[in-house]
């Protein structure tokens, strides 16, 4: 083999994830014969038509889409196509580059700026002028960005809602930077075909179907202090209203009652916090056992509790009409009336038969027939033992 050969090859590869064409080699002086010679002998491999890797480069999982990229303009080096990419990987195939969704390119998309045809049916090109800002470089492959890929999957062949909910899923989880203003300007020209007023319902109707907020929701729940905050924030609010119901009633019975239901009414409020939080923890999950809370988030995450001025004005206007004496009454006997216990009614005892047990004499001997006999005489009393019980004491003994 020729070193200088060795050299060539290696210096192209070296910034091509390993990889070479046929058309950059032959540039370089490499006959496409020296290809095939060493293509037979193992010191290359052969990726698609054209296109060729070391094999001592670790297969990756973007390698079909990057040789069929290389090989849409296989004369010229990849790097000098980044700069200003004439074809850029889109569809499931960008997709597939994000990890977003679950999707498998069949067909790699390649988007480019003139109408072109290709002769292999694993690649389809689209003519499509794409502003910068669509396009992004993923290890030195330029795709169409994210939020231009999960719009673009709306126009795949047989386009599924449920696959383009995944890949917004997983763009959601990888990371805080989907630019969701811009996605959803995307996302406009596919709305009514899809039966949506506009691209906020359309995104709105697929960022439900990924449930990415509801697990963010459990962990925050499970994880932080939230509930706490949550809870206290719904006390301080009813507290607020209740004052301002107080200071609005002359009335000192109305407001005995509405002082008494106080405690009890944000007990129950503080019980329907938990009921609505424990279910989002899991199933069978009493409130004592949830995990301690690791993050303690800061008071001020929530807004400050107070009433709106319309709010105010309205409890302000509150006019409770003058109890009559019939009202007042109940209101005294539900407040003061004591509590009556239902009266428990124990079930009669009734007494034990205690089954008669027979031995056969075969099996005792004389003595111990004797002795069984006297303890069963002193222990089951005769009636006229009992008949004696009963009479009065006289110091006399019966004749025996």
């Amino acid at each position: 083999m020729s070193k200088p050969i060795d050299g060539a090859i290696a210096s192209l590869a070296s910034s091509q994830w390993g990889m070479i064409t046929a058309a950059q080699a032959t540039a370089r002086g490499i006959a496409r014969s020296t290809l095939l010679r060493r293509e037979r002998a193992g010191s290359l491999e052969r990726v698609r038509a054209g296109v060729y890797r070391l094999p001592g480069v670790p297969a990756g999982q973007l390698d079909d889409l990057r040789a069929a990229w290389l090989a849409s303009a296989p004369a010229v080096p990849a790097w000098e196509r980044l700069d200003d990419p004439d074809v850029v990987v889109g569809g499931a195939a960008a997709a597939w580059a994000h990890q977003i969704g679950d999707l498998y390119p069949s067909t790699v998309l390649l988007y480019t700026r003139v109408r072109r045809q290709s002769k292999h049916e694993d690649v389809r090109y689209s003519t499509r002028q794409l502003p910068s800002e669509d396009v992004a470089v993923v290890d030195g492959l330029p795709v169409t960005t994210r939020e231009r890929t999960i719009a673009d999957l709306l126009s795949e062949p047989g386009a599924d809602l449920s696959l383009v909910a995944d890949a917004l899923r997983d763009a959601e989880r990888a990371d805080a930077d989907l630019d969701t203003d811009h996605l959803v300007a995307l996302l406009r020209p596919h709305a009514k075909r899809l039966g949506h007023a506009s691209g906020v319902e359309l995104y709105e109707h697929l960022r439900s179907m990924t449930r990415v907020d509801e697990e963010r929701l459990r962990n925050l729940l499970v994880h932080t202090n939230l509930p706490d905050l949550v809870g206290a924030l719904a006390n301080d609010r009813t507290e607020t209203v209740l004052q301002s119901l107080l200071g609005n009633t002359a009335n000192d019975q109305i407001k005995a009652v509405l002082a008494a239901i106080r405690g009890p009414l944000m007990a129950d409020l503080n019980e329907q916090v938990k009921n609505a939080i424990i279910p989002l923890k899991g199933a069978g999950t009493a409130w004592g056992s949830l995990v301690a809370p690791r993050i303690q988030l800061p008071a001020h995450v929530l807004p400050k509790v107070g009433l709106s001025p319309a709010t105010q004005a309205a409890l302000a206007n509150i006019k409770i009409a003058p109890l009559t004496p019939d009202i007042q009454k109940r209101i005294s006997e539900l407040v003061t009336a004591p509590v009556k216990v239902p009266k428990v009614t124990m079930p009669k005892l009734t007494s034990v038969v205690i089954p008669k047990v027979t031995v056969p004499n075969a099996y005792l001997a004389p003595s111990a027939k004797q002795i069984i006999a006297d303890a069963t005489r002193r222990a089951m009393p005769t009636p006229h033992d009992d008949e004696a019980s009963e009479r009065p004491s006289t110091g006399e003994q019966d004749d025996q």
